[in-house]
C-alpha cells in the first residue's frame, strides 16, 4: 500500500511537470522583449498577411519608452510613447487628444507578430523581423 502512495505521488509529480512547464518555449518579458529594431516584413488582416520582399519600415522600442517609427519610401521619422502590459499600446506625442493604438502581440524566436485589437483598422496585423 505505501509503496502505491509513493508511486502514485512521484507519477503525479513527473506529470505536473511535465504538462506545466514549457520550457521549449518561454515567453519573455514584454517590457524587455521589445527593445531593440524591428523591420516591418508584412501586413494584413488576420491570417491574410502579405509579405514584402525588403522591409518598408523599423521600429526602434527603446527602454525609455519611446518608440522611433522610419519609413524606407517616405524617409520620415515619428515618435510615440509605448507601455505594456497583456497588451501593447502605442499613443503619439503632442497632441492635444491622443489616439491611442492597442495590440495583441506574439512573439516566435526573432519574429513578432501584433494584431490590432479594434478591427477597423484598415490593416489589423504587421509582422516584424528583429535586426541584429
Amino acid at each position: 500500500m505505501k509503496n502505491s502512495i509513493k508511486i502514485l505521488a512521484l507519477g503525479s509529480i513527473i506529470l505536473l511537470t511535465v504538462f506545466c512547464c514549457d520550457k521549449k518555449n518561454p515567453q519573455p518579458d514584454p517590457n524587455i522583449a521589445f527593445w531593440g529594431k524591428w523591420n516591418l516584413i508584412g501586413s494584413g488582416n488576420g491570417p491574410q498577411v502579405d509579405y514584402y520582399t525588403s522591409p518598408s519600415s523599423y521600429w526602434e522600442f527603446k527602454s525609455d519608452s519611446s518608440l522611433l517609427i522610419y519609413s524606407y519610401t517616405d524617409e520620415e521619422t515619428h515618435i510615440v510613447k509605448y507601455w505594456v502590459d497583456t497588451l501593447l499600446y502605442l499613443a503619439p506625442l503632442g497632441e492635444e487628444i491622443p489616439s491611442i493604438g492597442i495590440f495583441r502581440y506574439q512573439f516566435n524566436g526573432d519574429t513578432m507578430r501584433l494584431d490590432n485589437v479594434f478591427s477597423f483598422a484598415m490593416v489589423n496585423t504587421h509582422v516584424f523581423k528583429k535586426t541584429k
